[in-house]
């Protein structure tokens, strides 16, 4: 048998020459080779059985228990436990305790970021606090509605659109008052925003995901407004 030509799909290939058509002839030789010998899997006991095995009968696959011994052991355990409501005593937790010191740290994490979030709780009223330097709401009018500029109505702009609903029910509580605005989606706002997403994710986010250029330091900033146009 002769190969005269052979061609890949790959750009290497379109000379054929690449590594793929080379690849492919000697699977073609080494199986040439082996076809009148036979493997060592297709002879009985060639297997290395394991020290505490005798003897491993032959079944076909779909007839072989792969489970390891500790599974074997946890269905049991399990099966045990259904019956009689109980866990063994001997059963190792299942749940570590840094597990459970992390959920901790981040329970406590969540309120403390709530305090931060919050307006002074001895304020007997939320429009003694609206207009605050980086507080959330403003008084518009003797009006008390949330900051059109403030990052939580971006953040809700965002859940609306992504997660297609009409609304939001934006809350703020202290001890002494509740504040409760319902916003609608701005689709004016969010046209606006769209694109500039589009461009900080091509110009700033995919070098990054493709080439690690902010990693390793080769990121520069380039405005593709002139490519664009082009």
């Amino acid at each position: 048998m002769e190969v005269v030509t052979a061609h890949c799909n790959c750009m290497a290939g379109l000379s054929e020459s690449c590594s793929h058509v080379g690849a492919v002839l000697f699977a073609i030789e080494a199986g040439v080779k082996m076809r009148e010998t036979a493997s060592c899997t297709t002879e009985k006991c060639k297997w290395l059985m394991p020290s505490h095995v005798k003897k491993i009968p032959a079944a076909p696959v779909a007839m072989i228990d792969f489970s390891s011994a500790k599974s074997k052991k946890q269905k049991l355990d399990d099966a045990i436990a259904g019956r009689t409501g109980e866990k063994h005593t001997f059963q190792r937790p299942t749940v570590q305790g840094s597990k459970l010191e992390r959920g901790s740290e981040r329970y406590m994490q969540f309120f403390k970021t709530l305090s931060r979030n919050s307006p002074r709780g001895g304020e007997a009223n939320l429009r003694l606090c609206a207009g605050e330097q980086g507080f959330c709401l403003v008084n518009d009018g003797g009006t008390v509605k949330l900051d059109r500029r403030h990052a939580y109505y971006h953040q809700i702009q965002a859940q609306l659109h992504l997660v297609d609903v009409d609304y939001c029910d934006f809350v703020v509580w202290t001890k002494n008052d509740l504040f409760v605005e319902r916003i609608v989606r701005d689709v004016d706002l969010w046209d606006n925003i769209i694109p500039r997403v589009e461009r900080f994710f091509r110009l700033c986010v995919l070098p990054e995901v493709l080439g690690q250029q902010l990693t390793r330091g080769k990121f520069q900033l380039q405005d593709d407004q002139e490519g664009e146009k082009a």
